[in-house]
């Protein structure tokens, strides 16, 4: 038995032993750049959210227009508009464009529905605050007619 034992203790001893590829773990190197890769996706598209709000921001309403339907249709303009303002698809301004795409897909795609749901949102609460100005205003007229 020890004459076994020795035996190959020796013929292992002198072989060299190579390394079995089936049991090597995965290189960290990929699992390292794919998570660079989503954690900069991430920032480009958290940063996409903040500029697109901000973008939205500096856009314009429709009180306008809402106050006219205010004053014509009354409350029944506002069942035209809101909805109309609540399902509307803004579009970023010409000249922004060429920038949001050159940022890249993740920050251009944040971008656009950030935009999208901060101008819809905007257009919603100045359309509502002006079909109520506008209806305020010919119930006013129509109570100052009865004077």
């Amino acid at each position: 038995m020890r004459f076994v034992l020795l035996s190959a203790i020796l013929a292992f001893g002198l072989v060299p032993v190579t390394p079995c590829h089936a049991q090597e773990p995965p290189p960290v190197t990929a699992r390292a750049d794919s998570a660079a890769m989503r954690t900069a996706a991430a920032l480009q598209a958290e940063e996409g959210r903040k500029d697109g709000t901000a973008l939205a921001a500096k856009q314009g309403g429709w009180f306008g227009r809402s106050y006219l339907v205010g004053l014509v249709g009354n409350l029944l303009g506002a069942a035209i508009i809101l909805p109309l303002a609540s399902e509307s698809e803004p579009l970023p301004p010409r000249e922004e464009r060429p920038r949001i795409a050159a940022r890249g897909e993740a920050y251009a795609e944040a971008f656009e529905q950030a935009y999208i749901r901060e101008v819809r949102r905007k257009r919603v609460r100045t359309s509502a605050v002006g079909v109520a100005l506008g209806t305020a205003t010919v119930f006013t007229l129509f109570l100052g007619s009865w004077d």
